[in-house]
């Protein structure tokens, strides 16, 4: 399954570290992409670090669409 997870922006608290934390868990057995449409971040670093897709900026959109998530 393909999981797409979006959010504002990648800093380091709340929804970012919130929505790193799920991409972890729901990563094995699945492809996952994360979006910061706004920004990146502390969180976008880790998270490419580790990885994970992460694309970052309204200008990802159409590499988010392309990704045709399920979820």
């Amino acid at each position: 399954m393909k999981i797409l997870f979006a959010t504002k922006e990648l800093g380091y608290r709340g929804t970012p570290r919130a929505l790193a934390n799920y991409a972890r868990i729901l990563h094995n057995g699945n492809e996952v992409l994360i979006w910061g449409w706004e920004e990146g971040g502390e969180t976008a670093e880790t998270l490419i670090g580790e990885g994970f897709s992460v694309i970052v900026g309204q200008d990802a959109e159409e590499d988010a669409l392309r990704f045709s998530p399920d979820i």
